[in-house]
């Protein structure tokens, strides 16, 4: 089984991508120690939006400054298809293939043709490893979850992963469909892979029974940390009394806290991007109502975060 630590990447949505070198290095250090880890997760690569900080935005300098402050495991780095810059030059450096052992390459439904050509390109120039990601996957239809497997292996992808983008993913009363996908992704030779969200507290036990039903491969950050509500976290997931040092960080770090978020619940209920959970509180909605604005929503709209869904009317 392979586990996959996302707390720079992911929880860099809780601190603007923006993790200061005092932290990374005590991070590193850290987590560099932890067997059950097979790759850390440094951030997004080549983006165009959203943040200008060097956990979003990453070249290969930042790279090769990252490193040098103790990374002793496998980098993975994800890239945003919808986002990137689609120029392969952008990812061919030696600071690039000596120190990245995975790229995760994510998509969203309308991008999967395109990104899946992107992925072989990517394997073909680099010859890294591939990760195709899949979010949002608690709102595909079979046939799509089927359309995403067979594009995967059409990329070469090491591995494919879903990733439970709303924490709407309730394994206990979905194991049998989940399995099957599963085994549909080993038997076109990848490694199936859960990427799981923590809005309703089932991330643990998804975790757990992913594993029983043949995912092989998991991504956690310690605290949880990640967009929204986070993360499956690593202290849930690791051997407690082998990593004490990384409790203490955790305990210490007040970088590692994430925040409350109670209409988290409501948009995991109703299968829809957490933003809309995080505006609510800006605006002031209560839970019970946007619990009747999101449930008005077609699946695409509650996908893709509009502000005007919030304030209309």
């Amino acid at each position: 089984m392979n586990i996959i630590d996302v707390t720079l990447r992911d929880g860099g949505h809780i601190v603007d991508f923006d993790w200061p070198d005092e932290f990374l290095e005590k991070y590193l250090r850290t987590v560099s120690k932890v067997k059950e880890i097979d790759y850390i997760e440094l951030g997004y690569w080549s983006q165009t939006t959203k943040s200008d900080n060097r956990f979003y935005n990453m070249n290969a300098s930042d790279l090769e400054a990252i490193a040098d402050k103790g990374l002793n495991k496998p980098a993975s780095i994800m890239i945003d298809y919808h986002y990137c810059k689609k120029n392969i030059e952008s990812y061919k450096s030696d600071v690039f293939l000596k120190n990245v052992g995975l790229i995760r390459l994510c998509s969203r439904r309308e991008d999967i043709v395109e990104a899946v050509k992107f992925g072989r390109q990517l394997i073909d120039e680099l010859g890294v490893d591939l990760s195709l990601n899949f979010f949002n996957i608690t709102n595909y239809s079979k046939s799509e979850i089927e359309y995403c497997i067979e594009n995967g292996k059409e990329a070469g992808a090491k591995y494919l992963y879903f990733a439970d983008t709303h924490g709407a993913l309730n394994l206990h009363k979905e194991a049998d469909i989940y399995r099957e996908y599963a085994k549909m992704i080993k038997n076109n030779g990848m490694i199936p892979g859960l990427h799981l969200h923590d809005h309703s507290g089932k991330a643990y036990l998804n975790y757990c029974i992913g594993m029983d039903i043949g995912f092989g491969s998991f991504d956690c950050s310690l605290g949880g940390m990640g967009k929204g509500v986070g993360n499956l976290r690593m202290e849930h997931v690791v051997n407690t009394m082998e990593n004490l040092d990384l409790l203490d960080l955790l305990n210490n770090e007040q970088l590692l806290r994430m925040p409350s978020l109670i209409p988290g619940l409501v948009t995991s209920a109703l299968s829809a991007t957490d933003y809309y959970a995080v505006m609510s509180e800006k605006l002031s909605i209560k839970p019970s109502e946007l619990a009747k604005i999101l449930a008005g929503c077609s699946s695409s709209e509650r996908d893709i975060f509009d502000k005007n869904i919030l304030t209309k009317g």
